[in-house]
């Protein structure tokens, strides 16, 4: 894993024997390629005074935001996607109620269906049963299970209003 800049430097390390060896080290990552320099490389033991010491702590720290960075690109990624994933449910859902609309057309058509929606506005006294308090003029279906083939305690009066708010509320 490289920083985008990675500029090497060389620098001193101290080993457990109190000896100082030369690694390169990125200024920005910390990250140190494999391989000990030899001090001959660097003009000789007079130099070592003018390396930087190894940062240890470097790498961790450069790690530590490239990790946070990366899990904030990764969070406005899902975000994205989950946004995408949404309107597709959403492009799918109007189009399987168009579908839908379109399918049920011959029975909310039908004598059948028109005998059973002024019966339950009869049943209902034209009194809608969501608000209690409006005239009812729709007839709602509280499932689909036996649609065209519904028993009247699945069919329910309500008023444009309240059919309108259920409509949407089933949609969410």
């Amino acid at each position: 894993m490289k920083c985008e800049i990675h500029e090497i430097q060389y620098v001193k390390r101290l080993n457990a024997a109190g000896h100082y060896y030369i690694k390169k080290q990125c200024l920005f990552c910390g990250e140190t390629p494999s391989g000990t320099i030899k001090i001959k490389d660097i003009g000789g033991k007079e130099n070592l005074i003018l390396l930087e010491d190894y940062n240890e702590g470097l790498f961790k720290d450069w790690e530590s935001d490239f990790l946070e960075e990366l899990k904030e690109k990764q969070s406005i990624r899902y975000e994205e996607e989950q946004k995408i994933y949404k309107e597709k449910q959403k492009e799918q859902r109007n189009k399987d109620r168009l579908e839908w609309l379109e399918k049920s057309k011959p029975y909310y058509n039908s004598d059948i269906w028109k005998l059973k929606r002024e019966f339950v506005l009869k049943r209902d006294n034209y009194i809608c049963q969501a608000c209690l308090s409006n005239t009812a003029n729709q007839v709602h279906h509280l499932t689909y299970k036996h649609f065209a083939n519904e028993p009247l305690f699945e069919l329910t009066s309500v008023c444009k209003t309240c059919h309108d708010k259920i409509t949407l509320l089933d949609n969410v």
